[in-house]
């Protein structure tokens, strides 16, 4: 059979049309990214890939697409594009049967058995065990957490609101945070600091504590600054680096604590985007500290394996692999 897959964000898109044997084997017929920016809805989209692909979408059996949205009773939307996604509007636009959505956070927790040791990064090697529960988590646009139990011969997902639970300072200077954080918001979660937004919270707030506090550039402002703007300033500016340090060990912190509540011996997965262009600082000693900080704990958070998720495609494999397996 043929299927077809996509991962769709307001800024990228990589669609994929796939070969399927019944043993499972997989041929990749045609791949391709394109700027979603340069289309008007998610047909037209489609509809140029299928075009570049010179494929008829009569043929294909499944379409899984990747959303970095939130997906319920698959139907989904792109705010920052305006678009709309309906699972059965688009079975019926293409003459698919079966067509399926899924979250970005969700197709990343697929994607972890399809995903290359060079797609990762050992944070903590602990002691793997094949059949152990696995928990994924992730900082991008918000806090992603899902965790797996292995059942017969698949994993199973499920998912979790975890991201949102409240926010445990370890030291001084989070509770200082916190109170700061406090002043801002109603309910001040681990999504407040792990996340886009939250690393560009941590800046300002330590950027405040600066006597230079008033000398904000016009660029470096809320509307404008980006997690890469923060990186590339941290070489130069001690506020940046702060909130980086801050960021980091904070999501060890957080990483710890999971390892705690789930006992994951499968490993806990970290992606995002945000960890991933933090690479070089999720490796150091700063994230690692934080996390093995447990107390008598902290030998079971030791044994924990801990990976940092760099793949790219890490989004598209899960939605390839839930239309090969029928999710």
């Amino acid at each position: 059979m043929k299927i077809l897959a996509a991962d769709i964000s307001a800024d990228n898109a990589e669609l994929a049309l796939l070969k399927v044997g019944i043993n499972g084997d997989r041929e990749q017929l045609f791949s391709h990214k394109y700027q979603p920016q340069q289309f008007t809805e998610p047909r037209r989209l489609v509809e140029q890939f299928l075009h570049d692909a010179d494929a008829k979408s009569a043929l294909i059996e499944r379409f899984c697409i990747s959303l970095a949205a939130p997906v319920e009773n698959n139907h989904s939307m792109l705010s920052r594009l305006d678009w709309t996604f309906d699972a059965k509007q688009l079975g019926e636009q293409f003459y698919i049967n079966d067509v399926s959505l899924i979250s970005d956070f969700d197709s990343a927790a697929r994607g972890i058995d399809a995903t290359s040791e060079c797609g990762m990064v050992t944070l903590n090697e602990g002691l793997n065990h094949e059949r152990g529960i696995r928990v994924v988590t992730g900082a991008g646009h918000g806090l992603g957490l899902a965790w797996m139990d292995h059942s017969q011969s698949a994993f199973n997902k499920n998912d979790s609101k975890g991201g949102m639970v409240n926010f445990a300072p370890i030291d001084k200077e989070q509770i200082d945070l916190l109170e700061y954080l406090m002043k801002r918001f109603n309910h001040v979660s681990y999504e407040r600091i792990l996340s886009n937004e939250g690393l560009l919270e941590l800046y300002l707030y330590c950027k405040q504590k600066d006597d230079t506090s008033e000398e904000l550039s016009s660029e470096m402002n809320k509307n404008q600054l980006s997690v890469s703007q923060i990186i590339e300033a941290s070489s130069n500016d001690p506020a940046a680096e702060r909130a980086i340090k801050l960021f980091v060990t904070t999501y060890g912190a957080y990483v710890g604590n999971l390892a705690l509540l789930y006992q994951p011996m499968g490993g806990i997965y970290v992606g995002g985007q945000v960890a991933t262009e933090l690479q070089q600082w999720m490796q150091s000693e700063h994230f690692l500290n934080a996390c093995l900080k447990k107390g008598r704990m902290s030998k079971l958070v030791q044994q924990t394996p801990i990976y940092l998720v760099t793949a790219a495609d890490i989004n598209l494999q899960g939605a390839i692999e839930t239309a090969t397996h029928h999710y």
